[in-house]
Order: C-alpha cells, then sequence, then structure tokens
C-alpha cells in the first residue's frame, strides 16, 4: 500500500469471488479462439508473456494471417515466433532481447521504438483487439499479481474501445 493511499473496506465473498473466477476460466485452445486474422494482440513482456497462449496460438499459424503482435522481452521461442510463421504473425517490440533479436534475423520481428512513459500512447493507437498476459489465480480478496512486467500492460481504455 502507498503511504498515501487509504485502505479499502473491501468485504468480499471468496466463495463467489472464486466459482466467478473459475467459470470464466477457458483452456489455451480456446483463447487463441479469440484470435483473427489481421488482428492487433498484445503479450506482454518478459515472464508475462503467456507461454500456453503463445504455444497454442503457434498451432494456429495456417488458419491466421498477418496477425500483429505486440511483446517485449520475450523468456522463450514460441511457435508463433518461427520463420515458418512468417505469413501468419509478425512480431512488433519495444523491447529487444536475444530472442527478438533472432525473430528481426528471420524477418518475424520489427523493432518499434517507443519511450516507456510513452506506452499508454502506443496502446491506444496500436488499438489492440486481443489481450493476453500471465497473472495469478485471485487471493481471497481478489487480487491477482501481473509479475514483474505488470506495469506494462495496457489501460483498460487500449482494448475497451468500440470498433
Amino acid at each position: 500500500m502507498n503511504s498515501g493511499s487509504t485502505p479499502r473496506n473491501r468485504t468480499i465473498n471468496h466463495t463467489s469471488l472464486m466459482d466467478d473466477y473459475k467459470a470464466k476460466l477457458v483452456t489455451p485452445q480456446q483463447a487463441v479462439g479469440f484470435v483473427r486474422s489481421d488482428d492487433t494482440l498484445f503479450a506482454g513482456g518478459g515472464v508475462n508473456i503467456p507461454k500456453a497462449f503463445c504455444n497454442a496460438l503457434g498451432a494456429r499459424a495456417s488458419e491466421l494471417k498477418n496477425v500483429t503482435i505486440l511483446q517485449g522481452f520475450a523468456m522463450g521461442l514460441y511457435d508463433h515466433m518461427k520463420p515458418e510463421a512468417k505469413e501468419s504473425f509478425i512480431i512488433e517490440t519495444m523491447f529487444v532481447g536475444p530472442v527478438e533479436r533472432i525473430c528481426m534475423e528471420w524477418g518475424v520481428g520489427t523493432y518499434k521504438p517507443h519511450s516507456f512513459s510513452d506506452l499508454g500512447n502506443v496502446a491506444l493507437k496500436a488499438g489492440p483487439r486481443v489481450v493476453a498476459f500471465s497473472a495469478t489465480p485471485p487471493d481471497k480478496d481478489g487480487y491477482v499479481n501481473k509479475s514483474c512486467f505488470g506495469s506494462f500492460l495496457l489501460k483498460k481504455s487500449a482494448w475497451k474501445r468500440p470498433r
């Protein structure tokens, strides 16, 4: 809690919260079903990139075309990042790590320089239709941990606007 924060009086029915959470869970294969050709997808950065989602997305390469994936500093090489998927996916990154360098050499990735302080505006301009990131299950108060890269997640206004 920040020193200037006032604690909130929150009363949460944990059983109801967990029932709601479980009702919204989908498999990675179901989640990537929301991705369509010509989409823009925000997939976070570093340890926040959802591994199971990205592996399932790569398995759909033959079904999808021209999907732009905004991500950075990947901790692994997922199938959607491989050269054989370059007709389906293009990685746009503002944070180049070793894996992104490989993707750029393969022609699967591009570097889009941005200031971290301008990331919110960049996200609004990109207008991703799909947002995927890793988080823990909710704790007893309904909070989730979005990892050390969670602060780079898009604001709701970037992905909740009508299209």
